[in-house]
Formats: C-alpha cells, sequence, structure tokens
C-alpha cells in the first residue's frame, strides 16, 4: 500500500531533538575552526557567554560565542554572539517583523529581538566603548529571512525617529514596532542595526519548463543589514 501526503509530525519530542542536533551541529562547525591556523578565531562557548561575563538574564538568547584575538568579551578583538532557531516543521516559513517581535504570550519582553538586543546592550557596555566594528550580533536559522526585514534594519542604521522612544500602538510603523519590542532607546537601535547579521536560509530555485539551468539547490549565508 502507498501512503500519499505523508507528513512527519515534528511535535514534542521529535521536534525537539531536531533543533538540538542543530545546535550541537553548529558547535561542532564553529569549533573546528579552533583547529585551522589560519582562522582568528581563538575561543568558543556554547550556551552562554565565556566565565566572568556574568550570568544575567541579559544573555538569556545566546546560544554560541565566538571570539577572535581574545579570551574573553572585554578583551578579544573582536565578538560574535549568536542565537540559533531550527524549524523542521516550516523550514521555508520567513522570518518576518511580527514574529522577532513576537514572545511568549505576545509579550515583547521575551520576543527574539528583545533577547539579541539585551545581548548587544550588555556587549557594547562591557567593552567599554570600543568599535562596533568589533561586535556582531548574529540570528542563525535555516529558515528565510524576509527581505522586508532586511531593508527596514537597513533604514535604522542611517536614523531611527526621536519619537520611536514611546511605546508601539498597533498599527504603526514597523520599525517603530521593533524599537519598542528591542527595549532600547532609539538612538541605541541605531547602532543594534549595525551590528545585526541575519544568517538566513536561501530558499531553493524550483526548476521551470524554460530555464537554460538547473534549479538552485537551498543554502545559506549571511544577510546582514550592512551589506
Amino acid at each position: 500500500m502507498v501512503v500519499k501526503d505523508f507528513q512527519i509530525d515534528y511535535g514534542g519530542a521529535r521536534g525537539s531533538n531536531t533543533g538540538d542536533e542543530f545546535h550541537e551541529l553548529w558547535a561542532v562547525r564553529q569549533a573546528l575552526r579552533l583547529l585551522d591556523a589560519t582562522s582568528d578565531l581563538t575561543a568558543m562557548t556554547v550556551e552562554g557567554v565565556p566565565a566572568g561575563s556574568g550570568r544575567g538574564p541579559e544573555w538569556d538568547g545566546v546560544d554560541c560565542t565566538l571570539l577572535f584575538g581574545g579570551q574573553s568579551l572585554k578583551e578579544a578583538d573582536r565578538v560574535e554572539v549568536q542565537q540559533l532557531k531550527y524549524s523542521a516543521a516550516n523550514p521555508n516559513k520567513r522570518w518576518i517583523v511580527s514574529q522577532v517581535c513576537g514572545g511568549r504570550g505576545g509579550r515583547f519582553e521575551t520576543s527574539l529581538i528583545r533577547r539579541l538586543a539585551d545581548a548587544f546592550k550588555k556587549l557594547d557596555e562591557m567593552r567599554g566603548g570600543k568599535s562596533l566594528d568589533t561586535i556582531k550580533i548574529s540570528l542563525v536559522t535555516n529558515q528565510p529571512i524576509s527581505p522586508e526585514l532586511i531593508k527596514i534594519f537597513k533604514k535604522a542604521q542611517t536614523g531611527v525617529p526621536h519619537k520611536f522612544a514611546s511605546p508601539w500602538q498597533k498599527g504603526g510603523p514597523k520599525l517603530h514596532r521593533l524599537v519598542t519590542a528591542s527595549g532600547l532607546s532609539p538612538a541605541q537601535f541605531k547602532h543594534f542595526a549595525k551590528v545585526v547579521d541575519f544568517q538566513g536560509r536561501i530558499p531553493p530555485t524550483p526548476p521551470t519548463p524554460h530555464t537554460k539551468h538547473p534549479p538552485r539547490p537551498a543554502s545559506y549565508r549571511s544577510l546582514s543589514p550592512c551589506e
């Protein structure tokens, strides 16, 4: 008997396990860079930041920390903190503004953007005014990133209206929503937008009757607003 339209249930333990495997494989991939003599990666941590950096809630969203040219957040030449997100059930679902702003129960305080912003704010503070070029805050995901989200962050790099310091109201500008959800001031969000790096999945190109080239497989690359 042939079963048609069979779908795997990624709820419960199966979905959780695939996410764990993604985290583990990503961490191993980064760790291998430590063996590369040509790499300037000098240290890394998994599930948090290096010892001595504090264990406050500002690090709750950090799944992996990469240190370049140093062993601590303060001393390293460059630091990248990463939050990993994997979806086996919806790999083609794009990350959009409402998704990055939505936390448990719809609360901004538990949203993805708040966790990334909290890590940025604390990291910038700890590094004592070092150039923003030495910080990267990354979302690493197997899902695509909405082009609109990238565009909004690029726009924020040039400035964020001061009036966005007030709480966002439903129906208001999406950038305002991001600022409110992040918990940052408009000035801080401008700096934050300059260091955010979205590392998302590029969906495969489906075959068409008229194409002269084979369909492009799915791939992953940095979709930084800075590019």
